[in-house]
């Protein structure tokens, strides 16, 4: 709306200032252009009939009768400049005007239902394409199942890795567990769940309390016998224990 005001005022000074403007009698008959044309054609001659005489003595009859000639057609060709300056003005003016309007228009009935539908395909379509990007990147991010400490890396960077070769050791050293190696079968089936134990860190030389956890039901074999590796939870972790200090494990007897 402002744009509308702004053009119709530009309309209404071009249109005042070429109402205004007188046209010559020797162009009346004339369009704008054809006029130009005709004027600067009689400019041309008229100086070229004055070129002969420009350095005469300004009394000269001749020379001021070429010179008055060259002064009127010069008058006249500013004059069709200015006509056409005029009519130029008009013309972008309105030109302006109607545009703002048109524009108005448009923004007044809302968007074009066909242009909405294409913008939204072409949303889709962008979407569709990072969820790509974005599956894409995902398949080529590590992540860890928990949170933890890299406690060794197996891999160097660029370098494959086969499928079941492992990357990295992560270790959760808030959360340290201990577990049996050399629990024989014929020991396990005293052993339960929850069961209580005591266990003495060797390099510490300190004993702490604990539970069963887990007791895992395939076997393994340690020197020739059967064994079954059992978890066991501590009640509270001692300053200085590090994951794989050797420790023996005394399992109380259920009451």
């Amino acid at each position: 709306m402002q744009d509308i005001i702004t053009y119709e005022k530009a309309v209404r000074d071009a249109q005042y200032a070429l109402d205004n403007f007188t046209v010559p009698t020797n162009q009346a008959g004339l369009d704008t252009v054809e006029g130009l044309n005709q004027m600067k054609q009689r400019l041309d001659a008229a100086r070229l009939a004055f070129e002969p005489y420009k350095y005469r003595p300004s009394g000269n009859s001749i020379r001021e009768e070429r010179k008055k000639d060259l002064d009127q057609a010069q008058s006249d060709y500013n004059a069709a400049v200015r006509r056409l300056q005029y009519e130029y003005d008009l013309e972008v003016a309105q030109a302006q005007l109607d545009k703002a309007l048109s524009d108005y228009a448009t923004l007044k009935a809302g968007p074009d239902p066909v242009k909405v539908r294409l913008a939204e395909a072409r949303l889709s379509n962008t979407q569709t394409q990072v969820a790509a990007a974005q599956a894409a990147l995902d398949h080529l991010t590590l992540a860890a199942p928990f949170d933890g400490t890299v406690a060794d890396v197996n891999a160097l960077p660029g370098e494959w890795i086969i499928p079941g070769q492992p990357a990295l050791t992560l270790v959760d050293l808030s959360h340290l567990q201990v577990e049996t190696t050399d629990l024989s079968e014929r020991d396990v089936p005293k052993i339960e769940v929850g069961q209580q134990v005591t266990v003495f860190i060797e390099a510490l030389g300190q004993e702490v309390r604990g539970r069963v956890s887990d007791i895992s039901p395939l076997a393994d074999t340690l020197g020739g016998d059967v064994v079954y590796k059992t978890t066991i939870e501590l009640d509270a972790l001692p300053p200085g224990l590090r994951a794989g200090m050797s420790v023996e494990v005394q399992f109380e007897a259920n009451p």
